[in-house]
This record gives C-alpha cells, structure tokens and sequence, in this order.
C-alpha cells in the first residue's frame, strides 16, 4: 500500500489535490521547483535558496534523489529522513499524482540536498510521460551521489513494476553522456516481511537483475571491460509496512540516513554555488539527446509480442536438450546424430517465430529475429560444448589406451609412442565433433564453439604428452641415480677398506669420472624426451648430489664399525707377519717399533674416515666426533699395550735348547785355563803375556755370557758403537759357537742406516699390500 497519512502523523504535508492553492517555484521557503510537469527549467534560483538555507559555498554536502512508482511513499520517506515538507499522497481521496516534475529541497540541519521526481508510471500522465520519466530519472542519476530506487517487494522479478526497463535506459544513456564518477543506487524495498523473504535472498535478485542490464547495455570505447561496481556502489535495503507496522518503519528509516548522505568523492565534484548552472547544463544535454524519446505504441507492441514468442522458443529449445545436457554432464557417452537433432530443433522455432513476427512491424521483428539467432545459438552451444567435453574424454582414453599398448609391445621409443597417441586421440574426438553441430545450411555458425572444441582438445593432448614425458624423465632419472649409487657405492667401500694415504683424492676423482660418464649418459636420454633444459639442470644437479650421497652412504658404513677395523688394522700390522700369518715372536724381534707402526696405520685410518671432506660445492660431513674419537683412541692405547706385553712375554718365555750352556763351558774353560797358565815357567811365556791370556780368555766368557742373556743383538749392538771391528770379530766368535743367526747379527753390526732400513721394511710391508689392493680396488671406479 502507498504510505500516505493523516494530517496528525505529517503535519507539514501540504494538501495541493485538496482543493488547496498549487505550489509556487518557491514554496513557503522550503522547498523548491527545478522542472515543471511539461519538463521545462524553471527560474527558480536554486543557488539563493541554497545560500538562504545556510549551504554555504564550500559546503562539503551530498545529493540524494528518489526514483519510483507513483504513490510508493517516495514523499514521505524523504519527509521523514530529512525534515522536509515533500507533498504526500491522502490515501483517503484516492491514488493519484501528487510530486509533478522534480523538486529539490534542503534536509533540515544537515547539507543534504534532496530530490523528489516525479513518480514513474501515472494514470495521469499516461503515454504522454514516458519521455519526461526517462529524462528525469537520468537528470537524477546525473546529479545524484545517491539514487534511491523505491519499490514494493511483490515488484521484484518484475521487468517494468521494478522500473528495470527505465534503469537500463538510463544507465545506457549515462555511461555515454555522463560517463565519469560514481554514484551509489539504494534499491529499498517496500512493504517487506522478512519472516517470508530473507534479506538475503532480494540482495540476490537485485544484484542479478543488475548484472544482466550491466552485461547487454553497450559501452562507450573504453569501457567495453569495465565491471559495475566501477561506476556504481550497489546497496540493498527494506523497510516494512508502513500502515501495519508504523513504529517499526519509523524507527527503521531513521537508519537509512548514512547509507544516503554518501559520496564517491572526499570533496563536491561542484561547488554549492555552481550546483544550479550545473544542472541546467545536465537537463539541456538530457533533452538533446534522442535516445530517450519513447518508441510508438506500434513498436511497444511488436516488441513484446516478438520478444514474448522468442522467449517460448529459447524456452523450447533449453527443455529439449535439457536431458541432454544432464546425461552429458554426468560425464555420459557424447550423443549420436547431435548436429542433425539440434539443426531440427533450431529451424523449428526459428520457423514458429517467424510465422507470428510476420505479423508485426518489420523493423522490429528483423531485430529480434537476429536476437533470437543469438539466443538460440548459444543455447544450442550449451549442449554442443558439453559433446565435445565429451568427445576430449573419450579422446583421453584413447590416447591412454594407445600409451598402454605401446609400452606392453615395448616397440616404439617414447616419442614415436606419443606422436601414435596423439595421433590416435585426434582421429576419435574429429570422428564425434563433425556430427556434433547443425550444419550449416539454416544459416546457424557454430564455429566458434568447434574451435574451443579443438583448442581444449589440443591443451589436453599437450598435457597428457606433458605428463607422458615427464613420467617418462623422473623414471629415467631415477634410474640413472640407482645405477650411479651402484656404480659408487661398492668400489668406494672397497677404497675405504684400503685406505690410502690419499683416499679422498682417489674417491673425488673416481666419484667425478663415474658422474660426468652417468651425466652425459643422462642427458640424451632425457634430449630424447625434450625435457626443458631448467628442468634438465635440475635433473644433473639431482644426479650429481646422488653421487656424493653414495660416497657419503659409504663412508658411513665404514664409520659405522670404525672401532673394529681399527683393531683389526693393528693386529695385522703387529701380530701377523709379511706372509699375513700369525707372527711368532723372536727374541731378536723389535716389539717396539712394530707395536709403533701399528697403532700409527690404525690412528691415520681414524683420522681418514672421521670426516668427508669438502668437495664440488658439496660441504664437509663430520661422521666420527671429536670425543669419539678420542674415546676409539684410549681404546685402542689399551689394546696395544696388551698386545705389546703378550709379545714380551712370548719372547721372554722362549726355552733354551736341551744341553749345557755354552757360557757354563766357557767359565770352566776359563778357570781351566788359569790354572794351566799358572804352571808355565816364567822363562817359556813372560809374565805380561800371560796376562793378556787371561784377560782375552775372560773377554771371551763375558761375550758368551752376555750374549745368552741380554741376546746377542743387543751385546754386537752396543760392541760396534765401541770398536766395529771388535763387534766383527765377536760376530764371528759367536756364529762359531752358534749363538746367533747370520742376518740378525748382520742387522746389528750395521749400526746405522741398515739396521733402521731392515726395521723400515718389516714395518711398511703389510701397509705396502693395502697400497696395493686400493688401487686395484679404484682402477676401475668409473666402468
């Protein structure tokens, strides 16, 4: 119902269509008249009335102006938001005009200016109004910061109740006239009970309402892609009854102030005291403009009743292919024949339009025809873009199934393979889209959707090849990385178990032998595929950093049980002699020296494997820590002085041969001797050469003493740092009496350079052996 009220709730409203005198230009100082009823500029002076009602020259005010229906309650909203005195409609004398033309006014303490239009569709002006309700509702939309669409609720959905035709024309019009600035449009819903609409739901019909004119309006140059929201703030608002639910209404309008008193801009686009030539300028390009003049009733009626058979036939058409659509949707096999059904069904309601357009103005059934045209072809597009969609899926199994089979035959390389696939896939989507559009004797263009077709055809196809070389290169990569670590791993656990001085040296370059021959292997295998060089590189970096992390695998399976080896390393350098069998200790062995070497060969391997050093941008990798290092180190102190004293005591406990010592005859001999000297007469032998006798005769049994106890190594030893020739002539003694062996008392009688010579050889021979073993172990680390 319209809002109009009694006297005791409005008591400013004025009662013009009740026999009172008509409203001047300026009424009562409160309200004044920008266009007459006939669509004439009054002289009213809008800037005086302005400057009289305290809007200053740079008053920083907004615009607000109210569109709608005749009787809707325009009149009275505005009265109630902004304190003004708009006339409003007595419900009791009747519906009828009441606001004639369009008069501004000032909200009451506020800079606010306000707009009231005259309302669209009147009985009174009829006809005759059309082109003054356009060109108004344009002048509003012009100078407006705000543009309060009012409707009732039940109008929604509703081409002209909603006044939708009157907003596309003047939008279309604006954006060509007027095309700069944006302006906010207030759809406010009358008359709405929430409890049967939500709020949510109007907002959706509003905004699709919208979308649709914003989608077929044209655009000037420039703003063919231009969205909306870029020229218009879109809100959505509702008040309810306002006969059934007063209070409410009243308490709710007062809270669409702020969505009104708006502005796109910080600042007036124009001055207060310019707002009046401003707008006279606006109306004069509305009136010029030809756009807006309404069409004959001849037209009005050709262009419904075309419009409305047009409509059935679109309509025809989407229930027919319907169920096409759905079964091609849930992914169904493409439809037989489609071309040939679509074109049928396209011509029939072609034909059926044409028969009823006939009858009507030719200008006008001309230009829906070739709306219909439109309509119908892209509703016949729908079903064809979903059998082609249909046809790339079956494309797409093809193209698998051929894949498959040539990687079951094994037959063909990987390119070769794609290409008979690819192949393969084109020939079964080709043998489904030739049927799939009408053909092209009704004059019906499907081309645009065929070459999607072919365009989303040719994407998959790439992806899929895509997908096929890509698969294909990450198994080739894996597999040039497994043979790689295979290649590595063994031969560097063979080198670590040898540990050469310069075991690193060897492993990096076996390790860059190995990767550049596995690297150029790789990379025609993947040239092969057309693998993109980024992606080539990051497959060598992969490759290469495989390389490290076989060595790295290695080495860590050589640290993992570093303790023994380094236990075993001693013991074969110091219990075990050249021949590798287990030594039997001498007396004339050095224990010392070799218990020396031992524990030396076992530290160096420590050292060797507690860390992999840096090398080609790959960091260094500590495998054994510091204190582990140390604690292997005490360890293997402890198994050495174990050793060290088991040997001396196996050289300790070597048993004499079964007979009496020689020193024992020696000593009898000598006692012997004495005597015998004693009885020579002094006149045979002088005194003095008795004497040497005896002390030679002692010499000798001091040598053979010796010689059985501190072993003759030790007592020639000390003998030749004294005399050598002393030191031969009691080697010879000594060999006579078969007290030593020839080369170890040889060894001891060479003081100097042979003896460390002799000690130099027993020491490096084993370690000389493991020299010898890395390297056949690395002389083939790159085959």
């Amino acid at each position: 119902g319209a809002e109009g009220a009694g006297e005791a709730a409005w008591p400013w409203r004025l009662s013009a269509l009740r026999g009172g005198a008509a409203r001047t230009a300026v009424d009562d100082g409160q309200l004044v008249q920008l266009l007459d009823e006939r669509g004439g500029f009054t002289n009213a002076s809008l800037s005086r009335y302005l400057a009289q009602h305290g809007l200053a020259r740079d008053a920083n005010y907004s615009i607000v102006s109210v569109l709608g229906p005749q009787s809707s309650g325009k009149s009275t909203l505005l009265n109630a938001l902004f304190g003004t005195r708009f006339d409003v409609m007595d419900a009791a004398r009747g519906r009828s005009q009441t606001t004639k033309g369009a008069w501004a006014g000032k909200a009451k303490g506020r800079d606010t200016v306000i707009l009231d239009m005259q309302g669209t569709d009147s009985r009174e002006g009829g006809e005759d109004s059309k082109s003054f309700e356009r060109q108004s509702a344009l002048f509003a939309l012009a100078v407006s910061d705000t543009l309060v669409i009012n409707l009732w609720v039940h109008d929604l959905g509703r081409y002209n109740a909603a006044n939708l035709h009157l907003l596309r024309t003047i939008i279309e019009v604006h954006l060509r006239l007027f095309g700069a600035g944006r302006r906010r449009l207030l759809f406010l819903c009358r008359d709405h009970v929430r409890s049967v609409t939500p709020m949510a739901a109007l907002e959706r019909m509003v905004r699709a309402d919208l979308d649709k004119i914003w989608a077929e309006v044209p655009k000037p140059k420039g703003l063919e892609r231009s969205p909306l929201d870029a020229h218009f703030d879109v809100q959505v608002t509702s008040l309810p009854h306002f006969e059934h639910e007063k209070a409410a209404w009243q308490a709710e309008a007062l809270l669409l102030r702020p969505l009104l008193e708006w502005r796109a801009t910080a600042k007036p686009s124009v001055p207060a005291d310019g707002l009046e030539p401003f707008a006279r300028s606006v109306w004069d390009t509305i009136v010029a403009e030809r756009d807006l003049d309404l069409p004959s009733q001849r037209e009005m009626l050709a262009r419904f009743r075309c419009g409305e058979v047009a409509d059935a036939a679109v309509g025809a058409v989407r229930n027919a292919t319907g169920p096409l659509v759905r079964a091609l949707l849930a992914g169904g096999e493409p439809v037989a024949n489609l071309g040939v059904r679509l074109g049928s069904l396209l011509n029939a309601s072609l034909s059926r339009y044409e028969r009823v357009a006939a009858l009507y103005d030719p200008a006008v059934a001309a230009a829906k025809r070739a709306e219909l045209r439109a309509r119908l072809t892209e509703a016949a597009s729908s079903v064809l873009e979903k059998q082609l969609d249909a046809a790339v899926r079956r494309a797409e199994r093809v193209h698998a199934a051929s894949l498959a089979a040539a990687a079951e035959s094994n037959d063909l390389e990987l390119p070769d393979r794609v290409l008979k696939a690819e192949a393969a896939a084109a020939s079964a989507y080709a043998a489904i889209a030739k049927d799939a559009a009408p053909g092209a004797e009704g004059g019906w263009d499907f081309s645009g959707a065929l070459a999607a077709g072919e365009t989303a055809l040719r994407a998959r196809l790439e992806r899929l090849d895509a997908n096929a070389r890509r698969e294909a290169a990450d198994a080739t990569v894996v597999e040039a990385k497994a043979a790689l670590a295979a290649r590595i791993e063994p031969r560097a656990l063979a080198l670590m178990k040898a540990a050469p001085v310069d075991l690193w040296a060897r492993l990096a370059k076996g390790r860059a032998s190995a990767l550049a021959n596995a690297s150029q292997e790789l990379s025609a295998d993947l040239r092969m595929l057309r693998v993109a060089s980024k992606q080539m590189e990051g497959a060598l970096a992969e490759l290469a950093a495989e390389s490290r992390a076989a060595v790295v695998r290695a080495a860590r399976a050589e640290a993992e049980h570093v303790q023994e080896k380094m236990r075993r390393r001693f013991e074969t350098l110091f219990a075990k002699d050249e021949a590798g069998l287990p030594r039997v200790w001498q007396r004339s062995d050095d224990v010392n020296s070799l218990c020396s070497a031992a524990q030396e060969a076992a530290r160096r391997y420590l050292e060797l494997l507690s860390v992999v050093p840096a090398e080609g941008g790959f960091p260094a990798l500590t495998l054994v820590a510091d204190e582990t290092k140390v604690g292997l180190l005490q360890n293997l102190i402890l198994e050495a002085r174990s050793s060290f004293l088991s040997a001396q005591q196996a050289q300790l406990s070597l048993s004499p041969k079964s007979r009496i010592p020689l020193w024992m005859f020696a000593l009898v001999g000598f006692i012997v001797a004495r005597e015998l000297l004693g009885f020579i007469p002094s006149f045979l032998l002088p005194g003095f050469v008795v004497q040497l006798l005896t002390i030679f005769v002692f010499a000798s049994v001091a040598l053979i003493v010796l010689a059985n106890t501190a072993g003759p190594r030790v007592v020639l030893g000390a003998l030749g740092l004294v005399s050598p020739a002393a030191a031969r002539v009691a080697e010879r003694a000594l060999a006579m009496l078969g007290l030593s062996g020839e080369e170890a008392v040889g060894a001891q009688i060479e003081a100097g350079p042979r003896r460390a010579k002799a000690a130099k050889t027993r020491r490096s021979a084993p370690a000389a052996a493991a020299d010898e073993s890395s390297r056949d172990a690395a002389a083939d680390f790159s085959d």
